[in-house]
């Protein structure tokens, strides 16, 4: 499961490179390929506990004013393992670039909404945690941690990105 798929990239690269079958979820229907895709109301993942071996998320739940929630239900619906890659701050400047970057993106997506090319529903609200927030919520949903390290996308990158591997059961 791809939570907050967005255009479907991550589900198509799963499908060509692994050939897994992923299913995408999102509050706003922008999927670009023929992964499957269900438009979740933001609330509750309508899947079974257990559904899927694998559900990750990139960039998403710091967009999410009820985090805890959604990924509660992240957790439920995953058999084991949950790879999610998000923005992390360390400090006040780090935070402010965050910031700035996210706006000049949303605003981005919201000329493609007016234009018709797109569906963006973020509202410019953001829910960024650092390091430590994202241990300690990963601590009181019981997962252990399999991997968190930082993510490096290219020169000049500014902005720090982890991806915490979690599963539900011990190695």
């Amino acid at each position: 499961l791809d939570f907050g798929c967005g255009v479907g990239a991550m589900m198509e690269c799963m499908r060509t490179q692994t050939g897994a079958a992923p299913v995408g979820v999102d509050i706003a229907h922008n999927n670009l390929w023929s992964s499957p895709f269900v438009r979740f109301d933001g609330q509750t993942l309508p899947f079974k506990d257990a559904s899927f071996d694998l559900v990750t998320e990139i960039f998403v739940l710091h967009h999410s004013p009820i985090l805890e929630k959604n990924f509660a239900e992240m957790v439920r619906v995953a058999k084991n393992e949950l790879v999610l890659v998000e923005d992390v701050w360390t400090n006040k400047q780090n935070r402010w670039w965050l910031h700035r970057n996210h706006v000049i993106f949303d605003a981005f997506m919201v000329a493609l909404t007016w234009l018709g090319l797109a569906e963006w529903k973020t509202g410019f609200k953001y829910y960024f945690r650092d390091r430590d927030e994202w241990l300690e919520l990963f601590r009181r949903h019981g997962l252990h941690v399999l991997e968190d390290r930082e993510l490096h996308l290219g020169p000049g990158d500014i902005v720090l990105h982890r991806v915490f591997v979690v599963a539900k059961n011990p190695p």
